[in-house]
């Protein structure tokens, strides 16, 4: 079994210093010592005229537009699709905390095929009057068969849709459904952090809007709080 996570993100502020500062010496230490796991930002640059993996980044060519988050998606997944031929993705952002252990327990036990499972919303796509269920892109699984559909109709991505709803109605047309995933979310306009956490899921959003800074004090809170350490340099 291989997973690899990708990570969206940009460089520049505030997510640049929420990976350095929240991620990296919190679950992405933790992860990384899985050998079945690997674990990469993706990102734009304009160093590159094709996509690249340099140390745990995946390069794109192109500009960092809302509307282009898809094109980086696609260009990321067949970059590794290619090079690792995985089992999963986990497609996350940089708002997230992982609980290795629960997650490690989690990738045992999910399908092989048709696998597409995160935390299900509903978009209303007023141009053609459809609604679209979709898995939010904080955190959605996609295994080897739709890593592989996905890219085999890439022309059908959508680019006017959000990414993560575009992605969906790909699936949704082949018959694939979305499946529900547990997700724990820190209260999006309150910047409480000491807070009482369950333990039995994998996915954490730390996002607080007015203040970035409180999504790196929550990682380092849940980190200690689900004892990885003690203490966090």
């Amino acid at each position: 079994m291989k997973c690899i996570i990708l990570i969206l993100t940009t460089d520049s502020a505030p997510f640049i210093g929420i990976e350095e500062k929240g991620q990296r010496p919190t679950w992405i230490k933790e992860l990384s010592k899985n050998n079945d796991v690997k674990i990469f930002f993706y990102k734009y640059s304009n160093s590159v005229e094709s996509a690249q993996i340099k140390e745990d980044y995946i390069l794109c060519p192109g500009k960092e537009l809302k509307e282009n988050i898809g094109r980086k998606t696609l260009e990321a997944i067949k970059l590794i699709n290619t090079k690792y031929n995985p089992d999963y993705i986990f497609r996350t952002n940089i708002s997230s905390y992982i609980h290795s252990s629960q997650f490690l327990y989690f990738i045992k036990k999910i399908p092989i095929n048709k696998f597409y499972s995160g935390v299900i919303g509903s978009h209303s796509n007023k141009k053609q009057n459809e609604r679209i269920k979709f898995c939010s892109g904080s955190g959605y699984f996609i295994s080897k068969d739709l890593i592989n559909l996905c890219l085999e109709k890439k022309e059908l991505w959508d680019h006017s849709l959000p990414d993560d709803v575009a992605i969906s109605k790909i699936f949704l047309q082949a018959g694939i459904s979305p499946s529900p995933q547990k997700r724990f979310d820190f209260p999006h306009l309150n910047d409480i952090i000491n807070i009482n956490i369950p333990d039995n899921i994998f996915h954490f959003r730390c996002k607080f809007p007015p203040n970035r800074h409180i999504d790196i004090q929550r990682m380092h809170y849940l980190h200690k709080y689900l004892g990885y350490s003690n203490e966090i340099n």
